[in-house]
């Protein structure tokens, strides 16, 4: 096992000194966000003191999956260690980086280790279609849409080959992580299955039912099981969430509500625009992609995911969250981003595409270009790495001191308050 981890090391060790700016920037950072100070990092202490982490912090009724992270972080050192979840997303996109690196490889075996490894670096650690301000934070959307991408990749792999019982369990595991990161994990599983038997339908009709309809059952018991547990558990303690809080459209505020959407499509304009484009490319697919069962099958797949879990965020926003979160579309592109490591993959594929097409993979000159901009990026962008060296944070330690001492606390930035706490 170590010499297998040292000849790994041995043939990335120009890539690890690559990331290794960003891992030292980003080693020390402070939890981030309301919603971390609100509920997750409170979780994850009730986690670490006790059993009773259905009564703290904010969000009671929150999946924990991505907060056990934090607890696990209390085995090295006393308490709660802010900095793990930075440190868990760069891990992430370490295993996103190898992902990408082996399909392409794969695909493509005269592929330039040399060019592409760089190339994927500079796409993976600081590409704006997944890449945003909570990445590095205790928020699980990040981790979900990972998961996302895990789950979305085996799909494919079990649409190739469906009588490997392994790919069943290892989507049914994913899946049952996806169920228990977010609240709303289980309509991204229910899409993604769906996704997969409408692909399935189209490409044979007359066999698909025969082929999947088994598998797909047994994979979606185990998930379906998680999923009941967590809602009977909550129905117990009397935490059961409503969807349709509200029965009317609140006209009044719509029209303020879609404003806010096209400001955000337009303030994420690579993520929202990408994904557009690849809706036109799932139209016209036959013509460009031809007979690349792999793309074809990953550029359907985002397609109707994008299109399912916009349409869902927005019924959402109108008939589930409160009217100030409606009129300003609050964190709309965020529970977007969910899906947006997906997007990563696809684009990096499509990309890589183009490259082999063009012949650029043996291209050296752009290489040393490449390499340095990666190593200046953590400088220039130190301040959207760490948004918690501004404004002054206080730890849960440092709350802690002031216990019983401070009734009411008022929290003043020039930004959106998910910046400060």
């Amino acid at each position: 096992m170590s010499k297998v981890i040292f000849i790994k090391f041995k043939n990335n060790i120009h890539i690890f000194f690559l990331v290794l700016p960003l891992f030292i920037i980003i080693f020390n950072s402070k939890a981030l966000g309301w919603d971390t100070f609100s509920h997750w990092l409170p979780l994850a202490n009730a986690l670490d003191q006790s059993s009773e982490f259905l009564l703290r912090g904010h969000a009671t009724n929150y999946p924990f999956a991505s907060t056990l992270v934090l607890v696990f972080s209390s085995i090295f050192v006393d308490g709660i260690s802010e900095n793990v979840s930075a440190l868990f997303s760069f891990f992430q996109l370490i295993l996103i980086f190898e992902l990408i690196n082996y399909t392409i490889q794969k695909n493509n075996s005269s592929a330039n280790n040399i060019f592409i490894k760089p190339l994927l670096v500079l796409f993976i650690f600081y590409n704006p279609i997944h890449m945003n301000k909570f990445v590095y934070s205790s928020y699980s959307d990040f981790d979900t849409s990972v998961a996302i991408l895990i789950s979305t990749y085996l799909l494919f792999q079990f649409f190739s080959n469906h009588e490997n019982k392994k790919l069943w369990i290892s989507i049914s595991v994913i899946a049952c992580l996806i169920v228990g990161l977010k609240n709303t994990g289980i309509v991204l599983v229910v899409f993604s299955m769906m996704i997969f038997f409408i692909i399935s339908l189209y490409e044979n009709f007359r066999n698909t039912l025969k082929t999947y309809l088994v598998p797909l059952i047994l994979i979606n018991i185990p998930i379906l099981l998680c999923w009941s547990l967590w809602q009977y558990l909550l129905h117990v303690n009397n935490m059961r969430e409503i969807f349709f809080v509200y029965d009317f459209i609140r006209n009044d505020l719509i029209v303020s509500f879609f404003k806010n959407i096209i400001f955000q499509i337009n303030e994420r304009k690579i993520f929202y625009y990408f994904s557009f484009i690849i809706i036109l490319l799932a139209i016209f697919r036959p013509k460009i992609l031809k007979v690349d069962k792999e793309l074809n099958y990953y550029v359907l797949f985002y397609a109707h995911l994008f299109i399912f879990w916009f349409l869902f965020l927005v019924v959402t926003f109108i008939f589930h969250f409160n009217s100030g979160i409606l009129n300003n579309a609050t964190s709309f592109w965020r529970y977007n981003s969910q899906i947006s490591v997906v997007l990563l993959f696809l684009f990096c594929l499509l990309f890589s595409n183009f490259l082999n097409y063009k012949n650029y993979f043996n291209s050296k000159k752009l290489v040393n270009i490449i390499s340095i901009l990666i190593l200046i990026l953590p400088i220039i962008f130190l301040y959207k790495l760490r948004r918690d060296l501004e404004p002054r944070y206080l730890t849960i330690l440092d709350f802690s001191k002031f216990q019983n001492k401070v009734n009411r606390a008022l929290v003043i930035s020039s930004d959106s308050s998910y910046n400060a706490i």
